[in-house]
C-alpha cells in the first residue's frame, strides 16, 4: 500500500500545482496511449509514463525520485507475468478518468479514481 499512498500524495499536489505545460504533456500522453489502444497494441510503457508525468507535475523532485523508483519496481513485476490487452486498456481509461477529475479540479473524485487505478493495478502482477 506504500504506492498508493505515495501516489495519492503525488495527486494531491498536482491537483494544487500543474501547469498548463503540465497538462498538456499529460494529455499527449493519455492520446498517443489511446491511439496504441485503439490499435488493439499495448500501452505499457505510456501507462508507467503518466505517472511520471503526475509526479512531474507536482513540482516536488522527492515525489519524482520516489515515482521513478515506484516505475522501477513496478515494470519489473510486469515484466515477470502477461500483460494483456484488457488490463492496458483499463488502464488508459482510468488515467482519462484521473485526468478529467483533475481537470475540474474535482480532488475527492481524482484520489478515488487512483485507489480504483491502482488496486485494480496490483490484482494483474
Amino acid at each position: 500500500m506504500a504506492r498508493l499512498f505515495i501516489e495519492k500524495a503525488i495527486l494531491n499536489e498536482v491537483i494544487d500545482k500543474a501547469d498548463d505545460s503540465d497538462i498538456k504533456s499529460i494529455q499527449a500522453n493519455l492520446a498517443k496511449a489511446e491511439e496504441l489502444v485503439a490499435k488493439k497494441k499495448l500501452a505499457t510503457d505510456e501507462n508507467f509514463d503518466f505517472h511520471a508525468l503526475l509526479a512531474k507535475a507536482s513540482k516536488n523532485k522527492v515525489f519524482m525520485i520516489l515515482e521513478k523508483s515506484i516505475n522501477a519496481i513496478h515494470r519489473n513485476l510486469r515484466s515477470r507475468s502477461v500483460v494483456d490487452f484488457r488490463t492496458t486498456h483499463n488502464a488508459v481509461k482510468a488515467h482519462q478518468k484521473i485526468m478529467d477529475a483533475i481537470m475540474k479540479k474535482d480532488r475527492a473524485k481524482a484520489l478515488k479514481l487512483l485507489e480504483r487505478h491502482i488496486l485494480d493495478v496490483m490484482k494483474s502482477y
